[in-house]
């Protein structure tokens, strides 16, 4: 389209930093937030798969990608460009496995899942394919209970958000009670 464009950026040099030995991952995320500030900036967990790639975070990102049950649960016919559906995959899973020492760090608990299962990948594959399709079922049970247009939604003075509020998700998902019979969401 604009070759003498294309040019000039293939011959122009990239500068690059290697950052070894960290103390926390607290200054990785406030790197990534000052690269991207002039521009739109990753999400929480654009940001969490870019720091800790792997099987794990590889696999919910494309099951829940390819699911029709939450691209119907976002109103959309292809994968959420900004990892929401990933998100409440991995909300899920930290829930069910770190509930017991969650200290309300919501980010910490999430970097925290993901860096167990990616690393205990080998281990935990069987029982993370089977908790995704048990999660994926009863999303759809919920969806098929609410309907799609209240379903996870706040109910306001103009009627349900069109938004999803994750921790009514959290609550009708992940609480015990629920998972014991209760609605059946579980």
């Amino acid at each position: 389209m604009y070759p003498e464009l294309y040019n000039n950026l293939l011959s122009q040099s990239v500068r690059s930093i290697i950052i070894k030995n960290w103390q926390n991952q607290s200054l990785l995320y406030t790197i990534f937030y000052r690269l991207n500030s002039g521009s739109l900036p990753l999400s929480s967990q654009e940001l969490r798969k870019a720091l800790n790639p792997g099987h794990f975070i590889e696999y919910i990102d494309e099951f829940s990608g390819k699911s029709k049950v939450f691209q119907k649960l976002f109103n959309k016919t292809t994968p959420d460009p900004r990892m929401r559906d990933v998100e409440i995959v991995l909300r899920a899973f930290a829930m069910q496995k770190f509930i017991s020492t969650y200290n309300g760090n919501l980010g910490e608990a999430l970097d925290t899942t993901v860096i167990y299962f990616n690393r205990n990948w080998e281990i935990e594959k069987d029982s993370i394919r089977n908790t995704m399709e048990t999660l994926e079922s009863k999303i759809d049970f919920c969806i098929k209970f609410f309907g799609d247009k209240k379903v996870f939604r706040r109910l306001g003075k103009k009627g349900y958000d069109a938004r999803i509020n994750k921790a009514l998700l959290d609550v009708v998902l992940i609480f015990p009670p629920f998972s014991r019979g209760g609605l059946g969401c579980l």
